[in-house]
């Protein structure tokens, strides 16, 4: 199968590594090397595979410098990557992220990850001011444009199955739910716990306003007063981000300077490290579809600490440290519980990397359901044609 696999609107979050993992899979398993792939991808993107010392042909790959989602850039993107396949002539295209705003030949696989257009909630649109209330609502009207008229995704969890087939209205098969699944980069790597003489208590998270990020000098602030050790939260926003001004302006005024670090954006390779030094993890989080970074923390034996919402608690079941949205008095109370177990947790305790697999899958199993479900959508593409023909 000729597949093209389109990464042209993806750039910052959990769908940049989603599509750096899917690519190194493509390009370095058994059941990648079975096909033949071509690539539409950006310097991000490029960047991240050179850390893992992956090099992709230049006859094999179409490089963009902006994003078909951006309106300004959209026709010489959209022309150039229309002209890309048709020089290639794929039998499939899979867009890694959705929408692709692109109307392709060949026939098209979304992954589709994006809350806002499948399941927002009432209480993502609260975190939001209100002109950036409208300014999310054109965009998702935009995106759901899109998204309606196009035929097949994959997407991590049924709630944002169901969203996708109300919107569409497409035959139920036609929306293939793969679960998310750890990295390889992760597995076989040192998982035991690095001593440091602070508590780290790691918020994993792109700079989006429903991650709540913005509240984390008022929740320091508020802990602060009941713990007598030091604490740090450790947040990965990009530097000189609004949000990351934001945040400054409001820890001075909650006097929490010292209790929160942004280290910028991260590599994979570095979550291990601070995975290894944190005593928690923290996912205030009002919307998302599948958080990977919730498979992660279990691996490293971290207790989670995040929102009661059926996205965390479908996945963490008992075992997660859950605080009803806006109370930030039981987030606090969950923090000082997480933060004793994660000081004390044993190294024997953590799961096994067969148990791990068992119950999470693995990334090859992923990589093989997309695989599978490309070559269903092949083949009725095929029988659609020859009824027509």
């Amino acid at each position: 199968m000729r597949i093209l696999a389109n990464c042209s609107t993806i750039n910052v979050g959990g769908g940049l590594y989603a599509a750096v993992n899917f690519i190194s899979e493509a390009l370095m398993s058994n059941a990648g090397k079975q096909h033949d792939w071509y690539f539409i991808l950006n310097n991000r993107i490029i960047q991240e595979l050179k850390l893992r010392e992956i090099n992709i042909p230049k006859q094999s790959c179409l490089l963009v410098d902006d994003s078909p989602s951006k309106l300004k850039a959209y026709y010489r993107i959209s022309r150039l990557i229309l002209n890309y396949e048709k020089k290639i002539n794929p039998d499939l295209v899979y867009s890694v992220g959705s929408p692709s705003y692109i109307y392709f030949s060949a026939p098209e696989v979304q992954r589709l990850t994006n809350p806002w257009v499948t399941h927002p909630n009432v209480w993502a649109f609260f975190t939001l001011s209100f002109l950036q209330m409208i300014k999310e609502i054109i965009r998702v009207l935009i995106q759901r444009f899109f998204v309606s008229r196009s035929q097949f995704f994959i997407t991590q969890s049924n709630d944002a199955k169901y969203g996708i087939l109300k919107l569409t209205k497409i035959q139920d098969w036609k929306v293939h739910v793969v679960s998310n699944t750890l990295s390889n980069v992760f597995i076989g790597q040192s998982r035991s716990q690095i001593k440091v003489d602070r508590s780290y208590i790691f918020c994993l998270a792109a700079p989006y306003r429903h991650k709540n990020i913005h509240l984390l000098p008022k929740i320091a602030s508020l802990l602060k007063r009941q713990m007598n050790k030091d604490f740090c939260f450790v947040i990965t926003i990009p530097y000189g981000h609004q949000l990351d001004i934001e945040i400054k302006a409001l820890a001075k005024k909650f006097n929490v300077e010292d209790c929160i670090i942004n280290i910028g954006p991260i590599t994979q390779d570095e979550c291990i490290n601070w995975y290894r030094k944190s005593v928690a993890v923290f996912l205030p989080t009002y919307l998302e579809t599948f958080s990977v970074t919730l498979l992660e923390a279990i691996y490293f034996g971290l207790p989670i600490v995040t929102t009661d919402f059926s996205f965390n608690t479908d996945i963490l079941n008992d075992s997660g440290l859950y605080f009803k949205p806006g109370c930030l008095d039981e987030a606090i109370s969950q923090l000082l519980i997480a933060i004793g177990k994660g000081n004390s947790r044993n190294p024997n305790d953590l799961i096994s990397e067969k148990d791990y697999k068992l119950h999470y899958g693995e990334y090859s199993d992923s990589f093989f359901q997309t695989i599978d479900f490309f070559n269903k959508v092949l083949k009725y593409n095929f029988n659609v044609n020859k009824i027509i023909n």
